[in-house]
């Protein structure tokens, strides 16, 4: 009910997604330690969690396939250059590297794979507090190792088609 993304997602023509079917939109929080490597996600593509659930591809003929889906990266505490969001440019364009299924925390998940990685670069966006970032679910991203001596802290929320309604989450 917060009224910024009610205009986003009038704007947009989207909803937020109850991603875990809790009959409501749901969000994530990202708290990640100084310097602990359990606290950050490897790079993936968001769309590999929907296609890893058996979902199709495309799920509205009427949105291009790079934004099925659109993430809202929210930077509640960073510091620049030594923690933020961690983006390839233009992978969203590429169909390389794919992903394995891989069993964790009770769930099916995707996991990169890694030896596909060649000639793909990553980066850590320069964020401040308050900034956002949107990006379609095919862009490579992940959570950047944070070199600062705080937490980081973020908020993600995810936009889907006003018709989408999501599978169960694949639970092992």
């Amino acid at each position: 009910k917060q009224k910024w993304l009610e205009e986003i997602c009038r704007l947009l023509n989207y909803k937020a997604l109850d991603d875990w079917n809790l009959g409501y939109p749901s969000f994530t929080w990202r708290i990640t330690r100084p310097n602990r490597k359990e606290d950050f996600r490897p790079v993936h593509r968001d769309v590999w969690f929907r296609l890893c659930n058996g979902e199709k591809r495309i799920i509205d003929n009427q949105k291009s396939i790079e934004i099925q889906t659109i993430k809202l990266w929210i930077s509640l505490h960073s510091v620049p250059g030594k923690s933020g969001l961690l983006v390839a440019p233009n992978s969203h364009k590429k169909e390389l590297p794919g992903f394995t299924r891989v069993q964790q925390d009770g769930f099916i998940k995707p996991y990169i794979n890694k030896d596909e990685l060649t000639n793909i670069e990553t980066y850590c966006l320069n964020t401040e507090p308050g900034d956002t970032v949107f990006f379609g679910e095919k862009l490579l991203h992940g959570g950047a190792p944070n070199l600062s001596n705080t937490c980081r802290i973020s908020l993600e929320i995810c936009l889907c088609p006003l018709t989408y309604k999501p599978l169960s989450h694949i639970k092992v």
